[in-house]
């Protein structure tokens, strides 16, 4: 019977997730993804994005009530949100989309079409709800010099460096994503932190 000679991992937590198997230590690697630089010029707009998939797991639901918390405040008057993918939540997300003036859908987008709405993007929110094993829309936002506003747990923390490439908050948690977006949007240069 052959042994694996290492067991690789996307990042610290993934690995710290799989230690109850009892894998030998010495040979479970971290190896994160890597991304390109997303080619093209930076030019932020009053505008924040969503891309990954239309489901429970990836913070949905609490994206849109953070969404008509910010949009509800002085800082989020004239500010849109552009939400990129598909998934089980699309009817729904559609129906609430379709009362919400500022959101638009962009359906499944190209890699080309992703990385236009990275560059335009003043922030990238990245809602997850599960603890992703590697937050690739995170880097990939980064990669853009766009800052995400990420939950503070799976990878995100090893990632993201709060208050520096853009802020983390607590998982479920739809009132900070909102203040989070207030502060973006009235110094959109800026990440602050919680």
């Amino acid at each position: 019977q052959s042994v694996p000679a290492a067991y690789l991992f996307l990042s610290r937590a993934q690995r710290h997730a799989f230690e109850p198997m009892g894998l030998p230590p010495e040979r479970c690697l971290v190896k994160p993804n890597m991304v390109q630089p997303v080619k093209g010029a930076r030019e932020p707009e009053r505008l924040v994005a969503y891309l990954g998939r239309l489901t429970e797991p990836k913070g949905l639901r609490v994206l849109m009530r953070a969404w008509e918390r910010f949009a509800r405040s002085p800082s989020g008057r004239g500010v849109r949100l552009a939400i990129a993918g598909t998934g089980p939540l699309e009817g729904e997300v559609r129906a609430w989309a379709g009362g919400q003036p500022s959101v638009e859908l962009r359906g499944l987008l190209d890699r080309e079409g992703c990385d236009r709405l990275l560059l335009r993007a003043s922030a990238v929110v990245v809602p997850s709800e599960w603890q992703e094993p590697f937050g690739l829309v995170a880097v990939e936002a980064m990669a853009a010099g766009t800052p995400p506003v990420v939950t503070a747990h799976g990878s995100f923390a090893e990632i993201v460096t709060d208050g520096m490439d853009g802020p983390l908050y607590p998982p479920g948690d739809d009132a900070a994503p909102a203040g989070l977006l207030e502060r973006l949007a009235c110094a959109p240069s800026r990440a602050p932190s919680p």
